[in-house]
């Protein structure tokens, strides 16, 4: 996370990676605690949520979906996820994922 400061404005960008084998409740409480920091000032965050959901366009999903979904619906955040298109963000000979 870094925060960045000019004149009065304040913005804190942080780059996340969410590891397939932590549970997701210790990272949605880490980025719970960089909100709560931020506060009113502005904040983007970046992942690799290791997460498949249908709403950034993957044909499957892995359980951690419904919960990357809901937490920024719930915090009134607004969310930029992968484009639909034919490139990939990753893919590997195990698995592809949008």
């Amino acid at each position: 996370m870094v925060e960045l400061i000019l004149d009065t404005l304040k913005f804190y960008t942080a780059s996340m990676y969410l590891d397939i084998t932590e549970k997701l409740d210790k990272r949605i409480k880490l980025i719970n605690d960089i909100l709560q920091l931020a506060n009113t000032s502005g904040i983007l965050t970046t992942m690799d949520s290791n997460s498949r959901s249908r709403m950034w366009h993957d044909k499957l999903i892995n359980g951690r979906d419904k919960k990357l979904e809901e937490f920024p619906i719930s915090k009134q955040l607004y969310s930029i996820m992968n484009e639909e298109n034919v490139m990939k963000t990753f893919q590997s000979t195990k698995h592809s994922a949008s």
